[in-house]
């Protein structure tokens, strides 16, 4: 069971809260981190550009 789904219907889920909504409420931010890990997958340069601009 992902991390993110620990406490499903414990004390941070309220009861009518189901695994279902949690899980598409989850989706939109695994969607960005995909869309950023293949961002750097296609271009590698992109993880290193950061730190190299503020001096790194």
């Amino acid at each position: 069971m992902p991390a993110a789904f620990w406490d499903a219907g414990q004390v941070l889920a309220p009861p009518e809260m189901t695994y279902r909504q949690m899980c598409l409420g989850v989706m939109p931010f695994v969607g960005c981190m995909l869309v950023v890990l293949a961002i750097v997958f296609f271009f590698p340069m992109t993880a290193s550009w950061l730190p190299s601009f503020v001096g790194f």
